[in-house]
C-alpha cells in the first residue's frame, strides 16, 4: 500500500515539490555537505553532496528531473548536463574537483523508449574514453525502495508506536483524498514527525515526504489553508531539529521551505480569497453559503482563518508592496465583515493577535483598537447572555453548542467564564499603548467576571509542541487597571514571568515565532512582539534576509 501512495505521489508531483524530499533522502542516506546549486529554483536544479563509501570519499553531482525522460529530452537537455557534471563539475565553492566524482541522474518518472540504451552508451564512453565513473540512475523504480528503506518503512515497521503511526498515516492520507482532512487533524498527525527517538535525519525525511504527499492532495482539492498547515508543520520539525543540532544544512532547508512553500502558499491564498470575496460583492457569508451546511459558524471560522493566513504573509514577506496590499485588504475586510473579532472559540483567538500587531506596526492603531474592542464586546456578550466561548481543546460540536445552544434546554453545556481571548485582548490593548483603551478593556472584562486564561512555555523544545508537561497554566490572572508602558511587562502575572528570549530566534529570527503561533494557536510570545515588529520593519530594508538569518 505504501508503494502505491509513493508511486501516486511521484506521478503527481509538480515543479519544485520534489526538492525537499530528495534532499532529505540524500541526508538520510549518509550524504553530507549538500547544496542546491542550479539557478531558477526549478525541479531540474542540481544538487551537490559528498559521501564516504568503501573508505572512499566522493564528490557527487545530482541532476534532478521531473517525469519520464524520452530520447529527445535526454539528447537535448539531460545529455549536456550530465557531460558537464562529469567532465568539468559545477562552479560552487563546496564542489571539490580533486575528489573522485560521481554523477546521479534522478527523475520522478522513468527512462522511456531508447533512452536506457543511450544512457548505457554514454556511460561506456565515460569509462573507456574519459576514465570517469558511470552515471547512476534513480528513477521511480529506484526512488520508491529508497524512500521505504531510509524513510517511511524503516520508521513505521519496527515499533508499536511506528505501527500505530503507519496506520495513522493511511487514515490521514485517505482523508486528503476525500477532501475532509481538517487543519486540526493535519497538525495533530504531524506531531508524529517530532519523535526525538528517531535520528533527526529520519525525522526530516519522514516529515518532508509525508508533508508533500498530504499538501499535494489537499491543494488538488482546493484545501489551501489545510495545505498551508502541512507546510507549517514541516517547518516546525526543522525548527525542532535546529534547536537540538547545529547542522547548517537544516537551516538552509528551513529557509527554502519558507521561500518556496509557505510564502507562495500564503500569496496564493491571499490572491484567491481576494478575488472570490470581491466577486461575491465583498460578502464572505455569501461565499460560505455555497460550501457549508452551517454557514454562520463556518463564516466565523473563515474570518479567523483569513486574518491568520494574511497576517502570516505580512510578517514573512520582505516585499513592502505586498505588505501594503495585505494591510489595505485586511482593513477593508475587517470593516465589511463583522465576524472578524467574533471568534468561534478560544482556538481562533490567535487570529486577533497578529492582525492587530500588523495594523499597529503600519500606523493603523485606530483600526487595531476597533478590532480588539469588537472582540471584547463579543466575549462579554457571550458570557453575559449565553454560555461563553468554547475553550482551546473544544471540537466543532462543542464550539457550536457553546455559541448557539443556550436557548435550548435539550443542549447540555456548562457555562464557561474563563477565556484565552480575554488574555489576548488585554495584552493587545497594552501593546497598542492607548492607556484609556487598556483601562476600558480590563474594566469590561472584570465587570463580566471573566477569568483570564494563559499557557506559558519555557525556552526549551517545549515551544514546538502542545503535549508537554513543561507548559505552565494560568487559570485566572489578576490584571492592573492601568498601565504605564507595555515594555515594563508588569501589568499581569503571566507577562511578568514570560521568557524574554528564545534560543531558536538566534538562528531563525523573531518572526519564526509567528509561524509557531499560527500553527499551534495556544501561544503568542507577547514579550517578543516589539522585536518581531522591529525585525519585520528591517526586513523590507534588507530583503535578502527572508524569515530570519541567512547562514
Amino acid at each position: 500500500m505504501l508503494r502505491n501512495v509513493l508511486e501516486d505521489y511521484l506521478d503527481s508531483v509538480s515543479e519544485r515539490d520534489f526538492d525537499y524530499p530528495l534532499s532529505s533522502l540524500l541526508q538520510a542516506m549518509g550524504f553530507y555537505d549538500i547544496h542546491f546549486t542550479h539557478g531558477g529554483r526549478e525541479i531540474g536544479k542540481d544538487f551537490i553532496a559528498k559521501k564516504l563509501k568503501d573508505n572512499i570519499e566522493r564528490q557527487y553531482a545530482i541532476q534532478s528531473k521531473k517525469g519520464d525522460i524520452n530520447q529527445t529530452k535526454f539528447t537535448n537537455e539531460v545529455y549536456p548536463q550530465l557531460l558537464l557534471a562529469s567532465m568539468s563539475g559545477l562552479s560552487h565553492p563546496q564542489f571539490d574537483r580533486n575528489m573522485p566524482r560521481r554523477v546521479i541522474l534522478v527523475t520522478t518518472g522513468r527512462l522511456v523508449g531508447n533512452t536506457p540504451l543511450i544512457l548505457q552508451d554514454f556511460n561506456d564512453d565515460l569509462e573507456m574514453n574519459y576514465q570517469k565513473e558511470r552515471v547512476e540512475f534513480w528513477g521511480k523504480d529506484q526512488l520508491i525502495p529508497l524512500f521505504e528503506e531510509y524513510g517511511l518503512s524503516s520508521i513505521h515497521q519496527f515499533t508499536s508506536q511506528g505501527l500505530s503511526g503507519y496506520a495513522h498515516f493511511f487514515q490521514t492520507y485517505s482523508k486528503t483524498l476525500d477532501g475532509t482532512l481538517s487543519d486540526r487533524e493535519t497538525e495533530s498527525y504531524s506531531r508524529l514527525w517530532l519523535d526525538d527517538s528517531l535520528d533527526y535525519r529520519k525525522r526530516i525525511l519522514r516529515g518532508a515526504i509525508e508533508a508533500e504527499i498530504i499538501a499535494t492532495r489537499l491543494i488538488e482539492r482546493g484545501r489551501d489553508y489545510e495545505a498551508l498547515t502541512a507546510y507549517l508543520s514541516l517547518a516546525r520539525v526543522l525548527m525542532q531539529v535546529m534547536y537540538e543540532n547545529d547542522d547548517a544544512y537544516v537551516v538552509s532547508i528551513y529557509q527554502e521551505i519558507i521561500d518556496e512553500k509557505i510564502l507562495p502558499m500564503c500569496k496564493r491564498f491571499f490572491q484567491q480569497i481576494k478575488k472570490e470575496w470581491e466577486e461575491a460583492e465583498k460578502s464572505l457569508l455569501h461565499l460560505c453559503l455555497g460550501h457549508s451546511s452551517f454557514p454562520m459558524l463556518q463564516y466565523l471560522v473563515w474570518c479567523a482563518r483569513i486574518q491568520e493566513a494574511l497576517a502570516l504573509y505580512f510578517f514573512l514577506t520582505n516585499d513592502q508592496s505586498e505588505k501594503d496590499r495585505v494591510i489595505v485588504f485586511l482593513i477593508d475586510f475587517i470593516e465589511k465583515e463583522h465576524g472578524c473579532g467574533h471568534i468561534a472559540g478560544d482556538r481562533y483567538a490567535i487570529s486577533l493577535v497578529w492582525t492587530t500587531i500588523a495594523l499597529t506596526q503600519t500606523g493603523r492603531a485606530d483600526k487595531a483598537i476597533d478590532l480588539v474592542r469588537r472582540s471584547v464586546i463579543w466575549l462579554c456578550d457571550r458570557v453575559e447572555n449565553g454560555f461563553g466561548l468554547a475553550g482551546y481543546e473544544a471540537d466543532e460540536y462543542e464550539e457550536t453548542a457553546m455559541l448557539l445552544g443556550y436557548p435550548f434546554e435539550c443542549i447540555k453545556v456548562e457555562k464557561n467564564s474563563s477565556s484565552y481571548l480575554a488574555t489576548v485582548a488585554s495584552d493587545l490593548a497594552a501593546f497598542i499603548g492607548d492607556k484609556q483603551f487598556y483601562c476600558d478593556v480590563i474594566n469590561d472584562l472584570e465587570a463580566c467576571d471573566i477569568a483570564y486564561t494563559y499557557w506559558q512555555f519555557p525556552d526549551t523544545n517545549a515551544i514546538f509542541t502542545i503535549d508537554t508537561e513543561q507548559c505552565r497554566t494560568y487559570p485566572n490572572i489578576p490584571h492592573q487597571y492601568s498601565i504605564d508602558d507595555f515594555g515594563d511587562f508588569d501589568y499581569a502575572e503571566h507577562i511578568k514571568h514570560e521568557p524574554h528570549s528564545f534560543q531558536i530566534t538566534k538562528k531563525l529570527g523573531a518572526r519564526s515565532l509567528v509561524l509557531l503561533s499560527i500553527l499551534l494557536k495556544d501561544r503568542y510570545f507577547p514579550t517578543l512582539w516589539k522585536e518581531i515588529v522591529s525585525e519585520n520593519q528591517a526586513s523590507t530594508e534588507n530583503p535578502t534576509c527572508t524569515s530570519g538569518h541567512k547562514t
